[in-house]
């Protein structure tokens, strides 16, 4: 059987392609990829995950009968790996290999319709990496970290009872203090928490139509899942700086604590949009998505599109039209 490079077939007006994984648990992954209306999709996940990967490998596509090949981030095909089920065909939308990113004409045509996309999706799952050998301790220990944290209200204040905080939350989470003194060697538990909460994959302007547009969201670390109300309310809990102030007992310096509070609140931010978007003014917005970033600066615009017309939709206001082209200038984009 010959083995060749994937060929992407024009997509029909208001069609996306989605991907078919394969049942297997091997490295080898295989997969179909199908043609699908808008107005009748199958059951299916959006992922999410990071772009900023320059190591290529392949997947095979298994296209009417041959098997072809289709270049692949190796971050993407860690995802694809582990959202892969054995027993059952698992079918994904993933933007790089769902929308053939050589042709511009047909980018266009499909950033428009990624809001439905996330909208539509069963589920959309942020994929922030592969993690480490602590990463599912580290997912069962922030569960633990809410379990005592929710009983506490939060105090501005933390000085006088930090070392008392801090050994009730040792305790809880069953790990020996430290003498209060800096380690300079972490528990690799809490350095595996720091990792997830890295706020490079929250700071896309990406994230915006991936995390407000559907009431069903996970965060992965390789194969072990977190809700994203859990990471909302860990991210609440260090941005207002008191488990920061707890955990530097245990040998977090101050770099590392202002890191992860700048990472919480970029995560408690995405959770009040989510709330409250679709009641805001546009110039709210705005000011409240500024800070992220895209590689393409038009990005910046088009990442918006989808958001504003479920926000023009629940206001009852005519939607947004925008020729999405990446032929324009920035100024021409607006």
């Amino acid at each position: 059987m010959s083995t060749l490079h994937y060929t992407y077939r024009a997509l029909q007006p208001n069609h996306i392609r989605l991907l078919h994984l394969d049942v297997g648990a091997s490295d080898e992954l295989h997969c179909k990829i199908s043609h699908e209306s808008l107005d009748s999709l199958p059951s299916y996940e959006a992922l999410s995950y990071r772009w900023a990967d320059s190591n290529m490998t392949e997947i095979t596509v298994d296209e009417e009968g041959q098997q072809q090949r289709l270049p692949v981030t190796v971050s993407l095909l860690s995802a694809l790996r582990n959202l892969r089920r054995h027993v059952r065909e698992k079918t994904i939308w993933a933007d790089a290999l769902c929308i053939d990113q050589d042709d511009t004409s047909e980018k266009s045509v499909q950033i428009m319709l990624m809001g439905e996309v996330y909208r539509k999706a069963r589920r959309v799952v942020t994929y922030i990496g592969d993690g480490d050998a602590y990463a599912q301790s580290a997912i069962a220990m922030a569960k633990k970290m809410m379990e005592w944290a929710r009983p506490r209200a939060p105090t501005s204040s933390l000085s006088d009872k930090s070392k008392q905080q801090y050994l009730e939350l040792c305790t809880h989470l069953g790990i020996e203090n430290n003498e209060w003194t800096v380690d300079p060697h972490p528990n690799p538990i809490v350095q595996s928490i720091q990792m997830m909460l890295d706020a490079s994959w929250s700071k896309r302007v990406w994230i915006l139509q991936e995390s407000l547009l559907n009431d069903s969201m996970i965060m992965m670390c390789g194969p072990h899942e977190m809700p994203w109300t859990m990471l909302d309310e860990l991210g609440g809990l260090l941005s207002q700086r008191k488990l920061p102030r707890i955990l530097n007992f245990s040998g977090l310096g101050r770099e590392d604590k202002d890191k992860d509070a700048g990472s919480a609140r970029t995560i408690r931010r995405m959770a009040w949009l989510r709330r409250d978007f679709k009641s805001m003014a546009l110039i709210d917005i705005i000011n409240a998505t500024h800070h992220l970033l895209c590689f393409d600066p038009r990005d910046k615009i088009y990442g918006l599109y989808g958001v504003l017309n479920a926000r023009n939709e629940a206001q009852q206001c005519a939607r947004m039209e925008m020729e999405v082209s990446y032929q324009k200038s920035v100024a021409d984009s607006l």
